[in-house]
């Protein structure tokens, strides 16, 4: 598959050492070839300890549950070591002409999961928890919306974020691959908690099926995804464990990639002990996959 479906299928892969086997990827770039259909086995750290993004701020919760959703926009992973955002629910922006709002205009045909709508009812619900946090409810990334005093309506596809002074970044804070969106019906159910909501739905291109905790997560296709042609997947197994227990998962063909692994294991794979795998260092800012071939820990990203 191509380094785009990487993306699609696991945005947030992240370590010092990630190793996969897979003859398809050459000299550390995947070939040009797509092939769609069948079941990724990943390996990725320990178990979640909750299920709410937007109060995590640990790998942990990227791993298993970002294939299940979407945020406003991401970070292009087509440009290497360049964080760009580009469209995700929203399909592009407008910044007012005295730099103090700005306006979204929301992807058409979007559904949850579950069936239901994706609206700008649901982005002003969602904003409003990581902005207004209720009591007893954490907001990780509050702080990189210090600039917003509201997320507000302004028909059911476009969604204003009004500022209180001028931010230029602030389409990269809300490319934080933790701003994922929520519907504002399963927000209020849960009273705007999601720590215990392990299948709350998303739009993303993959749906919950089932899993074990700190052992196994099982998603499949969503056959409805609005970004066409994907994902190419049918399925994604991801397990949890690092070290040893990752390598080993990764040699015996239980998985076909691995995060964390031990620097000794890495180093054999680099060295071409393991013929048939193939070692990479990754970096993730937020959601953006950043990809250098065969490097050491101390070798800049490309």
């Amino acid at each position: 598959f191509k380094q785009k479906t990487a993306y699609e299928i696991m945005p947030s892969l992240v370590g010092s050492e990630m190793c996969i086997r897979d003859s398809s990827w050459t000299d550390g770039h995947p070939r040009e070839s797509t092939r769609k259909g069948g079941t990724v086995k990943a390996m990725v750290p320990a178990g979640l300890a909750h299920h709410d993004m937007h109060q995590s701020v640990t790998f942990n919760n990227m791993g298993p549950q970002i294939p299940m959703y979407n945020g406003l926009l991401y970070f292009n992973p087509d440009e290497y070591g360049v964080f760009t955002p580009g469209a995700d629910l929203a399909k592009g922006w407008t910044l007012s002409g005295d730099g103090l709002s700005y306006d979204f205009d929301l992807q058409t045909g979007v559904r949850f999961h579950d069936g239901s709508a994706f609206d700008a009812d649901d982005v002003v619900a969602t904003m409003d928890k990581i902005l207004n946090p209720k009591e007893g409810v954490l907001s990780m990334r509050k702080i990189a919306f210090d600039s917003v005093d509201s997320v507000t309506k302004v028909d059911p596809l476009t969604v204003r974020f009004n500022l209180n002074r001028e931010d230029g970044i602030l389409p990269k804070s809300i490319a934080i691959g933790f701003n994922v969106m929520v519907s504002k019906d399963t927000l209020e159910e849960l009273d705007y908690d999601l720590r215990p909501a392990f299948d709350a739905p998303g739009t993303g291109p993959f749906k919950y099926m089932n899993h074990k905790q700190k052992e196994i997560w099982n998603l499949e296709k969503n056959p409805d995804y609005f970004k066409n042609g994907l994902p190419y997947l049918d399925r994604l197994k991801i397990f949890h464990g690092t070290g040893a227990a990752a390598a080993a998962a990764l040699l015996s063909g239980q998985v076909d990639y691995s995060a964390w692994l031990n620097k000794g294991d890495g180093d054999k794979i680099v060295a071409g002990d393991f013929p048939g795998y193939k070692s990479m260092t990754w970096g993730v800012y937020n959601n953006c996959l950043l990809y250098t071939s065969d490097a050491a820990d101390d070798t800049p990203c490309v």
